[in-house]
C-alpha cells in the first residue's frame, strides 16, 4: 500500500517531468520564413495617410504565428541617383502595425510611369534563427 503523501509526491514529480519535457519539445521546431501582409505593398497618396500591416512567422511544424509586435522594421529610400523626389523621412514607422507618409516631407516614387518605392523590411529572431521580409511603399503625396 502506497501511502497518500508519497502518491502526491509522485503525482507532481510525474506532472513536472511532463511539463519540463513538453516545454523542451515546443521549441525544437525551427523558424522558417515571414511574411508582411498586405504582401503587395502600400501605396500613401496624402500627407500623413497612415496603413497597417501585420507580420506572420511560419515555422517547421507547419505552425503560423503572428509576430508584428515582436519584429523589427527598416524603412529605405530609393537611390536617389535613380529617383530624387523620394527624399529619406517620406515614409515613417509609427508603430509596431502602422506605416504613415510623413505629414511634412513631401515625396513622388514615379518618374515616367516607372515606380521606385520604399521598401519597408521586417525582421523577426527566434532561437537564434532570424528572417526578414520586404514591401514596396510607392508614395504620391509629392507628385505633380
Amino acid at each position: 500500500m502506497v501511502r497518500p503523501g508519497l502518491r502526491r509526491v509522485g503525482i507532481v514529480l510525474c506532472v513536472g517531468l511532463v511539463c519540463f519535457l513538453g516545454a523542451s519539445c515546443g521549441d525544437s521546431y525551427e523558424l522558417q520564413s515571414i511574411s508582411i501582409t498586405p504582401s503587395t505593398g502600400l501605396t500613401l497618396s496624402t500627407p500623413g495617410e497612415t496603413e497597417s500591416i501585420s507580420v506572420i512567422a511560419y515555422f517547421s511544424n507547419s505552425k503560423s504565428l503572428g509576430v508584428t509586435q515582436q519584429s523589427s522594421y527598416t524603412i529605405a529610400a530609393p537611390d536617389p541617383g535613380m529617383i530624387s523626389t523620394a527624399p529619406d523621412g517620406a515614409v515613417l514607422y509609427e508603430s509596431p502595425n502602422l506605416i504613415s507618409a510623413s505629414p511634412t516631407v513631401l515625396a513622388c516614387t514615379v518618374s515616367g510611369g516607372v515606380n521606385y518605392p520604399y521598401t519597408v523590411t521586417a525582421s523577426y529572431t527566434r532561437s537564434g534563427i532570424t528572417k526578414t521580409a520586404s514591401i514596396p511603399v510607392t508614395v504620391t503625396d509629392g507628385c505633380p
